[in-house]
C-alpha cells in the first residue's frame, strides 16, 4: 500500500511539472501593458532591425562584399590535476586548436 501511494505521488508530480510552461512571454505582455515607452522602443528596433535586412539583402544582390572577418580575442582555461600535456584532463594544444576550428567552422557565415 505503501509502495503504491509513493507510486501515484510520483505519477502526479511529473504530471503537474509537464502542465508548467514558460512565463517569459506573460512576462513581456505585462511589462508591454505597463509601459507604452517600451512598446515604442521595441518598434523602433523592429523597424531598425527591417532596414537592416533590407540593405543587406540588397548589397548580396549587388554581388558586393560586405561582410568583415571579426577576430575575437580567445583564452582557453584548461581544468587539470597536475598532469603532464596531452595526459588526463591536460589536453594538449592541438586538441585546443581543433575545437578552434570547429567553433570557428561552425559559426562561419556561407553566402549561398
Amino acid at each position: 500500500m505503501k509502495n503504491l501511494f509513493l507510486l501515484l505521488f510520483v505519477l502526479s508530480s511529473v504530471n503537474v511539472f509537464s502542465q508548467q510552461r514558460c512565463a517569459s512571454h506573460d512576462h513581456l505582455q505585462t511589462q508591454l501593458q505597463n509601459n507604452p515607452d517600451m512598446v515604442i522602443d521595441r518598434q523602433q528596433l523592429e523597424q531598425y532591425t527591417q532596414n537592416y535586412i533590407a540593405t543587406h539583402t540588397e548589397n548580396k544582390n549587388s554581388n558586393k562584399k560586405t561582410r568583415a572577418i571579426h577576430t575575437i580575442p580567445v583564452v582557453f582555461h584548461i581544468i587539470h590535476n597536475g598532469e603532464s600535456i596531452g595526459t588526463g584532463a591536460n589536453i594538449s594544444e592541438n586538441q585546443v586548436l581543433s575545437q578552434l576550428d570547429a567553433l570557428n567552422e561552425d559559426y562561419k557565415i556561407v553566402e549561398c
